[in-house]
């Protein structure tokens, strides 16, 4: 009798404990309440990775070209103008990790996948990987239901909000209260109002562009060299691994920008690719750098194109991707 009254204490509450817990609970569920609500907004704002997710729904067992890379490759590579159908999954400040995460997260959903496309840009393998801490990792898992966080993944990972308060914040601003979203993506997840930009605020003026500081990566990074070549040769070797057609491309940047380059970086970025070209014989390159034919008015800035230079680099591209159907 005695142990049973002191066990039934342990879940009895004074008056006071249980007031206290009302109130609590009368605080919490409003906030709930209301992140639930942010969050659902939050879901619904028009992006590129929505917009990717949802042709993957409906797409997917067709799609035959995958492009990976960072904002250059996003920005340079509208899917639209493929002639076989084809995703980009590049974004802003994505690495090779993550391109590799994505390619294999994806795989199962591609089933009829045939080309890859990898970004290999100036300063490629002397930039880090992306951190564990991407905040994408959280978009990649809510609208492709891939895993990049190389863990098991908890409830929180699929919320979009807190992976990125300030972005998300700026953009329900935009969207939901000034209605001044800029972004107009098409149904690949390509964003066809993107002009704005440096060039367009100098109006294409040459000279003023030609005496602009040039925003680029000239850190030279000789410690993470060798782990980035090892980690994209994996990559390469997994594609191979499947029969799938490889390019590797890097896009067109304004005259201004090489000529900021640090040649040692270059000399070691094409000696590497010059070891994979070796060694994969098959695999095919696009190098638009240095083509000049390339517009001012194709350009955003240095090294992004707006939406009329990324219609030729992508039919460039689409072109170099049909090579492979005609060989014997």
């Amino acid at each position: 009798m005695p142990d049973q009254k002191k066990n039934s204490s342990i879940f009895s509450f004074s008056k006071t404990q249980l007031q206290l817990l009302g109130s609590a609970a009368l605080f919490f569920v409003p906030v709930v309440a209301i992140f639930l609500v942010v969050e659902s907004l939050v879901i619904d704002l028009p992006s590129p990775f929505k917009a990717i997710g949802e042709r993957i729904e409906q797409k997917g067992d067709q799609v035959k070209i995958a492009v990976f890379g960072s904002s250059q490759i996003m920005q340079g590579i509208n899917a639209a103008h493929f002639t076989q159908e084809g995703l980009n999954f590049s974004s802003g400040a994505q690495h090779h990790n993550t391109d590799f995460n994505l390619l294999k997260g994806l795989a199962e959903r591609l089933p009829d996948l045939e080309t890859v496309v990898f970004e290999v840009s100036y300063s490629h393998f002397e930039i880090p990987h992306n951190s564990k801490h991407f905040w994408k990792n959280g978009v990649f898992l809510k609208f492709y239901d891939v895993n990049t966080y190389n863990r098991p993944v908890y409830l929180k990972d699929a919320l979009l909000f807190p992976s990125h308060p300030a972005y998300y914040s700026e953009r329900l601003l935009e969207y939901y209260l000034k209605d001044s979203l800029p972004y107009r993506y098409n149904e690949f997840g390509y964003d066809t109002n993107l002009y704005r930009g440096k060039f367009k605020r100098l109006q294409y003026n040459l000279d003023s562009i030609q005496n602009s500081k040039v925003r680029m990566n000239n850190r030279e990074a000789l410690q993470i060299i060798d782990y980035n070549t090892s980690y994209f040769k994996e990559m390469i070797q997994y594609a191979a691994s499947k029969d799938w057609n490889i390019v590797i491309i890097s896009p067109p940047t304004f005259s201004n920008y090489n000529a900021e380059r640090i040649p040692a970086i270059v000399k070691r970025r094409d000696s590497i690719l010059s070891e994979i070209a070796t060694a994969y014989p098959a695999i095919k390159f696009l190098n638009c750098e240095s083509d000049t034919s390339f517009k001012v008015t194709e350009f955003r800035n240095e090294n992004h194109l707006n939406p009329e230079g990324a219609e030729r680099f992508t039919k460039k591209l689409d072109a170099v991707i049909n090579s492979f159907n005609q060989q014997p």
